[in-house]
């Protein structure tokens, strides 16, 4: 190896040999953007033969592409690129990440620093005094968590209905400790604030692990045993003012159903029953009729994460954990993707908000995700920060937060708190 005024800068033996062949050999340290010439040569004995030299010039740094776009201080990054050197620095914004490994002078592992004042921050590196920075941003985990207000130090809810109207969140129905109906239903003002009020019971007769979307509500079980149900048939539209309008009642047995909205259209799948986990019944408020669809291809039931966004319905599959669309036109699932975060114990949240969904807190989970169906990218938020051992009983939306009512678990003391998360919140 040569420099660019001919001075020998390191001889490379490639060791003894006495076949014919190629020899590769590698030399590191060199200098970007720098003329060098190599040349190759063989000792026989006590002779050395040299080949004409072949000048060459060292390219510059770059970066191509990192992964995982997204995660917390200390998350491991994968950075690829091209000519990067022994002295290669990286920063994530203005605060610079630990270099784990550098190999192949292309690939590099880092270590992500704490982060500064910006959840969205650029990579750039700095080789030898060159700079090179991408264009995609690192995420950090956004979301912000503050406790409200508390419905109750004492009731321990479970496998009740929620539903909002304007700017008042309703609770009803379920059980405390899963040994007493719920005979009235709560209220709670949330531009207002203030506390929960209590009312009379909404439905005729309190029910447990009825189904529910934005506008009906029914199912579910007469009595507070599994062993077996008691299926209530039960079915109700909530007005726009917050009552529960009565309708005929369900032709099929619907405890602890998914339900959803689509296109005017309710549809109602599977259950807790053991009979009918998979069955898919869609009902036309014009007729007032139900029609039974064909079955889904897995179990469905009200505990598993389900969204509408953009005219479809999606639900993560708690056996392999991916991601199914139900295309209503087709009457088909689709796997589209496969969820990355913890499943728990089910009955985790989601809500759909600027392009996007915010959706966790599974039982016994902290974890919170966000999902852009139309890039298919998941982005870890930040975790809950309360107590993990609590069931999401009631979510609702407002002003841009999503908040979530908590009750303890039957054996764990606490109260039912209120929940605000700021998804943007940093």
């Amino acid at each position: 190896m040569y420099d660019v005024a001919g001075r020998e800068l390191e001889r490379l033996s490639l060791g003894a040999s006495e076949n014919p062949g190629r020899f590769i050999g590698e030399f590191s340290g060199l200098q970007l953007r720098t003329s060098y010439s190599v040349a190759a040569f063989i000792l026989q004995g006590e002779q050395e033969r040299i080949a004409p030299r072949i000048e060459f010039q060292t390219l510059d740094p770059d970066i191509t592409s990192f992964s995982p776009n997204n995660g917390p201080a200390g998350t491991v990054v994968q950075i690829v690129g091209r000519n990067l050197t022994a002295d290669t620095r990286v920063f994530f914004g203005e605060r610079e990440a630990e270099v784990l490994s550098l190999r192949f002078e292309s690939l590099l592992s880092v270590r992500v620093p704490p982060a500064g004042e910006q959840p969205e921050v650029p990579i750039r590196i700095v080789a030898q005094g060159e700079e090179r920075q991408l264009e995609a941003l690192f995420r950090y985990p956004r979301g912000r968590f503050e406790e409200v207000n508390t419905l109750s130090n004492t009731l321990r809810l479970a496998n009740g209905n929620y539903f909002q109207r304007g700017t008042q969140f309703f609770y009803l129905n379920g059980a405390n400790r899963n040994t007493f109906f719920i005979e009235n239903h709560f209220r709670y003002d949330g531009a207002g604030g203030g506390e929960w009020i209590s009312g009379d019971l909404l439905p005729e007769r309190p029910l447990w692990m009825a189904f529910q979307t934005e506008n009906y509500l029914g199912g579910g079980s007469a009595t507070l045993s599994r062993a077996p149900f008691t299926p209530a048939f039960d079915f109700y539209q909530i007005t726009e003012t917050g009552s529960l309008q009565p309708l005929a009642s369900l032709p099929f047995i619907a405890v602890q159903a998914l339900a959803f909205e689509l296109n005017g259209r309710l549809y109602v799948c599977g259950g807790n029953t053991g009979l009918s986990q998979r069955e898919v019944h869609r009902y036309t408020p014009e007729t007032g009729s139900w029609v039974r669809l064909q079955n889904a291809p897995f179990d469905l039931h009200g505990g598993l994460f389900h969204f509408v966004f953009e005219g479809s319905a999606y639900v993560i599959r708690e056996d392999n954990r991916s991601l199914v669309r139900f295309d209503a036109a087709a009457e088909d699932w689709i796997a589209e993707d496969i969820f990355p975060g913890e499943l728990g114990g089910g009955f985790g949240f989601a809500k759909v908000q600027e392009g996007r969904v915010l959706l966790g807190l599974a039982n016994r989970s902290r974890q919170v995700w966000e999902y852009f169906p139309k890039e298919k990218n998941w982005v870890r938020a930040r975790d809950f920060s309360g107590a993990v051992n609590a069931l999401n009983v009631g979510v609702y939306q407002l002003n841009n937060s999503i908040y979530l009512l908590r009750s303890p678990e039957v054996q764990i003391p606490g109260a039912v708190t209120l929940w605000e998360l700021d998804p943007n919140g940093f």
